[in-house]
């Protein structure tokens, strides 16, 4: 028996789906190359004209209701939560001249990458215009990706985000990967990342992901994890907690 065909996808399967990574995402959100939208449920939404679309002045109100479904997110919202990892969305995309907005009594929402969906009469529009995709590219990308300060990293599919100094460690670990010298000293690393801290728990104790991706050897060196190692970590979390 087939299953039904779906009206819409998560983004990550999307993604897999035409090999993007998360970064190319980002560029083709933020310029409006691919509508990607949220699922609402019973969210109070008012919608009408607007001759400042991205001010409350100049508005005049023509419908307001209880929506139930699917929403487009407006790009500029969009790369925010696929750039910051989060962003608090109390506006959608609308047509030129007309808003659409959340009204009392629902507020705003907090908008999350795993929230994001793209219908699949989307999918099919962007396949039309930049495809065809090539079936080999749709495996999941497995090397280290990054911008090119180190603030947004994606490995095996997961993205880590880092600022200041965090982000010059990361940057100095790949560097030393890539000379084939994984194994870093972490007063090494502080000293070259302009730290005044002495600890590199110090400079992430923050940051809840972080020994995700970096490793100890336990004497004060440290590594960046490969992809592998990486998926490991993550199935071995997910067993620990089902035997919780």
């Amino acid at each position: 028996m087939s299953l039904p065909q779906k009206e819409y996808y998560a983004l990550t399967e999307v993604e897999q789906r035409w090999g993007m990574r998360r970064l190319d995402t980002a560029y083709f959100a933020e310029n409006g190359r691919i509508e990607i939208s949220i699922r609402t449920h019973e969210l109070d939404v008012i919608s009408g004209t607007a001759t400042h679309p991205k001010a409350p002045w100049g508005r005049s109100t023509e419908q307001t209701w209880r929506h139930d479904g699917l929403l487009p997110l407006r790009p500029g919202d969009l790369s925010a939560v696929l750039r910051r990892g989060y962003y608090v969305v109390s506006e959608f995309k609308a047509e030129p001249g007309r808003f659409l907005s959340i009204c009392s009594p629902s507020t705003p929402i907090r908008v999350e990458p795993v929230d994001l969906l793209v219908t699949d009469a989307e999918v099919i529009r962007f396949e039309q215009e930049f495809g065809p995709f090539d079936a080999s590219a749709r495996q999941p990308k497995r090397e280290m990706q990054h911008t090119a300060d180190f603030s947004e990293v994606i490995v095996a599919g997961r993205a880590f985000r880092f600022r200041g100094v965090q982000a010059a460690i990361v940057r100095l670990l790949h560097e030393s990967a890539g000379a084939g010298k994984p194994w870093v000293s972490g007063k090494q690393l502080l000293r070259e990342a302009g730290s005044h801290s002495t600890r590199l728990l110090d400079v992430f104790k923050r940051h809840p992901d972080w020994r995700d991706l970096v490793e100890s050897d336990g004497c004060g060196a440290y590594r960046l994890k490969l992809p592998d190692a990486l998926e490991r970590s993550r199935f071995f979390r997910r067993a620990n907690r089902a035997s919780a």
